[in-house]
């Protein structure tokens, strides 16, 4: 039976670091910042009742992912050196909440 259910199965970041300084938080960005566009994408949502206060403000009542709700999510961390920064180094925490919205849009349409 149809439920309407959607799960992300299969996820994959592949982003430009310029220099990754500690690759392996550089991977736990791309790998927070993935699920919670996935959250984002499936999970959350604001509640506002009648008078405009937020319903579901504490961590009862607004749903973020679990493990469970996330797929594994691989990376692939791209190292071209920022020329305008004196380390190399990008912004990598910002980048990868993005895609995950239009990717499950794009999936489910």
């Amino acid at each position: 039976p149809e439920t309407g259910s959607t799960r992300v199965i299969r996820y994959t970041v592949v982003q430009d670091a310029g220099k990754a300084v500690h690759p392996t938080y550089v991977e736990g960005q791309y790998q927070g910042g993935a699920a919670q566009g996935i959250g984002w994408a499936l999970n959350e949502e604001y509640i506002y009742g009648k008078d405009g206060r937020l319903q579901n403000a504490g961590f009862l009542d607004y749903r973020i992912p679990v493990c469970s709700d996330l797929p594994m999510i691989d990376t692939q961390i791209l190292e071209i050196p920022n020329p305008n920064h004196p380390y190399g180094v990008r912004g990598v925490g910002e980048t990868s909440i993005v895609p995950p919205l239009a990717a499950i849009a794009n999936a489910v349409s």
